[in-house]
């Protein structure tokens, strides 16, 4: 049996603090899902944060770290050659033109939902 090997280092961390955010959900709601498009506008943030904090001297795709496991971070058959920065640009674009401002606030508001932050003032 021929076993591959990938490393997860801190990513699988960010990726589950990620996925308990709902950031991934949110997003897509937010700018939409492009059907034949095998990687969302959510992974994109999500790959675009994970990228940050760990590969921030390295261009803004994925393509660069094959040793990293992506199908455990994003889910089956995701490879990082299908990230790019044309969807990066594309869901950035989106995201400034429909209020970047108001998403995070969606997403801010989630956070609190989730770590049970009293929201009354």
């Amino acid at each position: 049996r021929n076993l591959k090997i990938k490393r997860l280092d801190h990513h699988g961390v960010v990726a589950g603090v990620i996925d308990d955010l709902k950031i991934v959900e949110i997003v897509n709601q937010w700018v939409g899902v492009d059907e034949p498009e095998p990687v969302s506008s959510g992974m994109i943030i999500k790959s675009m944060i994970l990228n940050g904090l760990g590969f921030s001297s390295r261009p803004l795709t994925l393509t660069v770290v094959p040793e990293i496991a992506m199908e455990h971070l994003f889910g089956p058959g995701i490879t990082p050659d299908l990230f790019n920065r044309h969807q990066i640009g594309r869901v950035l674009d989106t995201i400034f033109e429909s209020d970047g401002a108001a998403l995070l606030s969606q997403i801010s508001k989630e956070a609190g939902r989730t770590a049970n932050v009293e929201t009354r003032v």
